[in-house]
């Protein structure tokens, strides 16, 4: 009889214990024990589209260092998507700083702090924004850093779509800076019996060189040369003759060439 009193006395002994245990004492032993139990915790949504919008940068690249400019941003949401882009943000990079946005036909709203700038509509689930298979064209005011020239700066983005207020990864782009000096001069030298404004087809290209003067010479500049035959007297003169992306070479210690055929 008195080993059952003991018994039961320990028993009722540990149930009063066991009330008086905080949740935070009961995570703290199964941690030493090497047994410890969390609560997942809920991961936030992402925008859920399928392919990220295709970014195209349509004024304002290259730009000149140190000097305000605006640049105009083209966003394509991809037809095979499922929902509208009824957000999205730009992230300047380190050094520049913007100053002001204007905002486009769908996304009709925007504002900007000293490093980015966001555009966006009043009413994400409605399904505002940029529907599958359309585009819209927004604008950031940007200066951009000084230093060595020619220099790239890499935007960051995030977008969100119709099917969550989260907001996802965008692609990246890039503005080429080049100095405030620079200046690009063009010569066209006829091939053949061709003038500069007569073309017989067939017969021999036109070379054409862009001459970068820059307090140093800019090596590396991208150079896009692009002729649509404006001017031309003959005939025969193609309505155009294409286009061709060239990166400069340093000739002197003031100057880079970059040439190209059509």
């Amino acid at each position: 009889m008195r080993l059952g009193r003991v018994q039961t006395k320990i028993l009722n002994t540990l149930n009063a214990y066991a009330k008086k245990i905080s949740s935070g004492t009961i995570l703290a032993l199964l941690a030493i024990s090497g047994l410890l139990f969390l609560v997942p915790v809920t991961t936030p949504a992402i925008a859920a589209n399928a392919n990220n919008p295709v970014l195209t940068v349509t004024g304002g690249n290259p730009v000149f260092g140190g000097v305000g400019t605006w640049i105009t941003i083209s966003i394509a949401n991809p037809s095979a998507n499922s929902y509208a882009i009824t957000g999205f943000d730009v992230l300047a990079p380190t050094g520049w700083s913007v100053s002001d946005c204007d905002y486009g036909s769908y996304l009709y709203l925007c504002n900007y702090s000293a490093t980015g700038a966001s555009f966006f509509t009043t009413n994400q689930v409605t399904g505002q924004g940029i529907p599958p298979g359309d585009s819209d064209v927004v604008y950031v005011y940007v200066t951009p850093a000084t230093g060595t020239y020619p220099s790239n700066g890499v935007f960051t983005t995030k977008v969100q779509d119709q099917s969550s207020p989260g907001y996802s990864t965008g692609p990246n782009f890039t503005i080429q800076v080049i100095d405030p000096a620079t200046v690009v001069s063009i010569s066209v030298t006829a091939g053949g019996s061709n003038t500069a404004t007569s073309y017989t087809a067939g017969s021999a290209v036109y070379t054409v060189m862009a001459t970068v003067t820059a307090t140093n010479a800019e090596s590396g500049l991208t150079i896009n040369f692009v002729d649509t035959g404006t001017g031309a007297s003959s005939v025969n003169y193609p309505s155009s003759f294409g286009s061709a992306s060239v990166t400069t070479a340093g000739a002197t210690s003031t100057t880079a060439t970059a040439s190209t055929t059509f």
